[in-house]
């Protein structure tokens, strides 16, 4: 188990969230998460995953795509509604959030598209 205190105790954090492990977007995005780690982890920033997944079927998708960061699971949504990610029909709405070491939100984009979300976080963290 992960705290969010663990997440941005020694560095910053980007957590990304997931409607559902295994589709299409979500992979798109997780992978572009993928590709772009090494230029987050150099500006001081770890990649999490999180969606209401079992932690089987994340686990099942972590190695189909050799998906180098933890994939963290809600399955009762109680985090992913904090957070502000649930739609009315309890459905997950996909978002990330950039949170700086010791835990200040820095940006948080809420309801954004599978193709932008990586550039987008990307852009925030290196100023490019």
């Amino acid at each position: 188990m992960i705290s969010s205190k663990d997440m941005v105790r020694d560095h910053g954090a980007v957590l990304f969230i997931y409607p559902q492990a295994c589709t299409s977007g979500c992979t798109l995005q997780a992978n572009g998460f993928k590709a772009n780690i090494r230029a987050l982890a150099d500006r001081g920033y770890a990649v999490y995953g999180l969606s209401a997944d079992e932690p089987a079927a994340q686990a099942g998708w972590k190695a189909e795509h050799s998906l180098p960061f933890p994939l963290l699971s809600d399955t009762d949504k109680q985090v992913l509604g904090a957070l502000g990610a649930l739609k009315p029909d309890r459905g997950i709405t996909r978002c990330h959030f950039v949170i700086a070491k010791g835990g200040k939100v820095e940006d948080a984009q809420i309801g954004i598209g599978s193709k932008d979300s990586v550039p987008v976080a990307v852009a925030f963290v290196t100023g490019k």
